[in-house]
């Protein structure tokens, strides 16, 4: 994430959450990330490549 975008000293990045994928997982351009809590509701949020990767 820093490659592609700037963050102040001190940043923390927290995923808020304790899954973690198999080695050979990965998100990809187009994909959709759901989250759904009863009582809450639905985010949905659309994978995107920021930057050049490299």
């Amino acid at each position: 994430m820093t490659r592609a975008l700037d963050f102040p000293a001190g940043v923390v990045l927290l995923t808020g959450t304790g899954v973690v994928p198999e080695r050979d997982f990965t998100l990809r351009a187009g994909d959709v990330v759901t989250i759904d809590v009863a009582g809450v509701g639905t985010l949905r949020n659309p994978v995107t490549v920021v930057g050049t990767g490299g």
